[in-house]
């Protein structure tokens, strides 16, 4: 058992000492809760969000994570922090060391960073996690003498964010349960991502109808209807992209697809064009698996083509194709022929102009930089190989030459 080595006196140096230094209140409170060192300060940081921590801590006198003296974080629903150490001497409970309130980052990133400088106005400090915790241990060493690792506080800090989603979650359920303000039956989403796995585009659309009117989702926000809206999208793109892939579409493909429609949903501004775009996210990703497994294609062929798909840019050979799909080259060679009706090198070769016509309407890539990029031996070469394709050159091409061209 820990011993406090600080008398009174001590504590209340260290206490001012570290509040003037970390520039957020440090005071000490003692075995009922009340300020016994500090009292302007946490005033001034405001008493309820302090006394709402000290009450949990009180109250919870079973858990063994709150019996440690270990420098633990405490998180309130309304973004502020407090930082605690329980005062032990012996089996004689003295009280708490409470720094904060305070605003925490996650991590020394340049998101953060612009985060701090948003809130320099704010009364309340913005202080990174690791930074708290060892402003922790620096008072905790001055209680106690006692050397900590920041490991093993980190790892304290994880069992008590633990419990307090325990607790969150018991409370939660009790009033989702008494108000039958249940989620979605779970039989409901199986069905969801197996119609998108199987490709079943009318299924989903009736079925799409059927949840709009029963479906009951949870929150993800607290604060906002809109943003609750968008992380609930947000999980969404994310369910129908791996089914999608489990059902067969190229997984680079079903990736950036999710990004794009995730990226879209972040611009939606009511909650009515979210619902809508996801609609639409949902259809399209059953129409792609759907035309996918339309495909008469057997798994080493499709397996190639998703190869050469992801590696356009890449110097493709025959031999890494072989060893892409696990088939001897000369094999895989003319298996890819019988079924597709295209020797694999002119199917590369058309595939790399299909991506350089997506370039030039798409990019300001030069003609030299995308017969570059494409691995095209040389710009003659790449403009025969243009022309062979699509009748025209790239340069008529971009230029729109050929109103026709696809």
């Amino acid at each position: 058992m820990n011993n406090v080595y600080s008398s009174l006196a001590e504590m209340e140096y260290v206490c001012k000492l570290a509040s003037e230094s970390y520039k957020f209140p440090v005071v000490v409170v003692n075995e009922k809760g009340e300020p016994s060192i500090g009292l302007a300060p946490l005033a001034e940081a405001g008493e309820e969000a302090a006394y709402e921590v000290l009450h949990h801590l009180l109250m919870d006198t079973e858990s063994e994570v709150y019996q440690s003296t270990l420098p633990l974080i405490h998180r309130l629903a309304g973004g502020e922090s407090f930082l605690t150490i329980r005062l032990q001497n012996g089996s004689d409970f003295l009280g708490h060391v409470m720094m904060g309130p305070v605003r925490l980052l996650e991590a020394n990133n340049e998101s953060d960073g612009e985060a701090a400088v948003q809130n320099r106005s704010a009364s309340t400090s913005v202080v990174g996690k690791t930074s708290l915790l060892q402003a922790g241990m620096l008072i905790h060493y001055s209680i106690y003498r006692q050397q900590l690792d920041i490991a093993d506080v980190h790892l304290q800090n994880m069992r008590t964010e633990m419990i307090h989603t325990d607790e969150q979650l018991i409370r939660s359920l009790a009033v989702s349960r008494q108000n039958f303000d249940l989620h979605h039956n779970y039989r409901y989403e199986k069905q969801m991502l197996q119609f998108i796995r199987e490709g079943h585009e009318h299924e989903m659309l009736h079925w799409a109808e059927v949840q709009r009117r029963e479906a009951k989702y949870g929150t993800l926000s607290r604060k906002s209807p809109l943003r609750n809206q968008k992380n609930l999208g947000i999980c969404g793109i994310t369910l129908y992209t791996r089914a999608a892939i489990e059902g067969g579409m190229e997984e680079e493909t079903a990736f950036t697809l999710s990004d794009l429609y995730i990226q879209q949903i972040e611009e939606q501004t009511t909650s009515g064009e979210v619902q809508k775009l996801l609609d639409h996210a949902m259809m399209d990703f059953t129409r792609r698996v759907r035309e996918n497994r339309e495909l008469p294609f057997s798994k080493p062929v499709v397996e190639c083509r998703r190869y050469i798909f992801s590696h356009i840019y890449d110097d493709l050979s025959l031999q890494k194709l072989g060893e892409a799909t696990g088939l001897h080259p000369g094999y895989l060679s003319r298996r890819f022929k019988k079924e597709v009706g295209t020797g694999l090198t002119d199917y590369i070769r058309q595939e790399r102009v299909e991506e350089a016509k997506r370039l030039l309407r798409l990019s300001d890539y030069s003609l030299s930089d995308i017969c570059s990029l494409l691995n095209f031996n040389d710009q003659s070469y790449f403009t025969k190989a243009f022309k062979k394709v699509t009748g025209i050159t790239p340069g008529q091409y971009r230029s729109g030459m050929s109103p026709l061209a696809p």
